[in-house]
């Protein structure tokens, strides 16, 4: 089974923040040289032309690389900023199939879709989750890699929480080729494939190298997010609240997996509050810290 180690996350880590740091310093220094020159009564207008036309290449090289095929749809967009504060009723799951049928290509067509199955797995609705999966196109995916891995990662986590772990092997060994030659192309990839393997790992009756790749994955989540938040001010959303209790849910469980009690304990704890939303998840977190207290 594919394995990824703390040094290839960590290269792939620097290399994309070296990117978007690259952009801001370079905005930077052509402000800079801009008002100099214009201090020193430089004719500064083809300096700044020339700095803005660089300017736009390189951020739609970076950008390229970085946000994956779809994210810029405007569809996408909407869909998914609607969601940061409903993303559990029926308007929701209305508002994305209405954009459904609008979606005109593949990428906006598989992520509202995946969307929707998430929704649906939050309802605790997994039955509908999966037929939504069923759904994807999967020829498409050498095309669009980040659309196969958000993939993968939906329908092997979809299983892994139902604990079908057959059907996680069954999935993880359909995509594995894919997965491994999408792992180490750059960090928004091997990020969604640790998280492929932190199923994979538990279906197949390792809970503590899953438990290993979870903290890891933590770990460089937090840098990450510590990192934006100081070049911009982020809101923190109902939505984006959820998915860490779902984070810190799947950690306890691992974490009671491997016999660490107290530490699942300690993780449980945090999930719940931020799971409350969906009785699914919360009746998850509320069996895992019953199972804790009672041993």
């Amino acid at each position: 089974m594919l394995d990824i180690t703390r040094e290839q996350l960590e290269k792939l880590y620097n290399k994309q923040q070296f990117m978007i740091k690259a952009i801001v310093v370079y905005c930077c220094v052509t402000l800079v040289l801009y008002v100099v020159m214009r201090i020193a009564h430089i004719y500064a207008l083809p300096v700044l032309l020339i700095s803005f036309i660089l300017l736009i290449i390189i951020t739609a090289a970076v950008r390229k690389k970085l946000i994956p095929a779809g994210h810029t749809s405007e569809l996408v967009k909407e869909a998914y900023s609607s969601l940061q504060y409903d993303y559990y009723s029926d308007g929701a799951l209305n508002m994305l199939f209405t954009k459904l049928g609008r979606a005109q290509n593949f990428p906006e067509k598989t992520y509202l879709t995946l969307f929707a199955a998430e929704i649906y797995m939050i309802r605790g609705e997994a039955d509908k989750a999966i037929a939504m999966l069923g759904n994807v196109d999967r020829s498409e995916f050498v095309k669009y890699p980040t659309v196969g891995m958000s993939f993968y990662d939906d329908i092997l986590s979809m299983y892994c929480q139902l604990g079908d772990y057959d059907s996680v092997m069954r999935a993880y060994r359909d995509g594995e080729p894919f997965i491994r030659e999408c792992a180490d192309r750059n960090y928004v990839l091997c990020n969604t494939a640790i998280e492929i393997l932190i199923r994979a790992y538990t279906a197949s009756g390792d809970p503590h190298h899953a438990l290993e790749l979870r903290l890891m994955k933590n770990d460089f989540q937090n840098r990450f997010k510590k990192s934006t938040s100081q070049m911009a001010n982020q809101t923190t959303t109902p939505f984006k609240q959820f998915l860490d209790g779902i984070v810190f849910l799947d950690t306890a469980e691992l974490y009671y997996m491997c016999g660490d009690k107290e530490s699942a304990a300690r993780a449980v704890d945090t999930a719940g509050p931020l799971v409350a939303k969906s009785p699914y998840y919360l009746d998850r977190a509320n069996r895992l810290s019953a199972a804790i207290r009672g041993e």
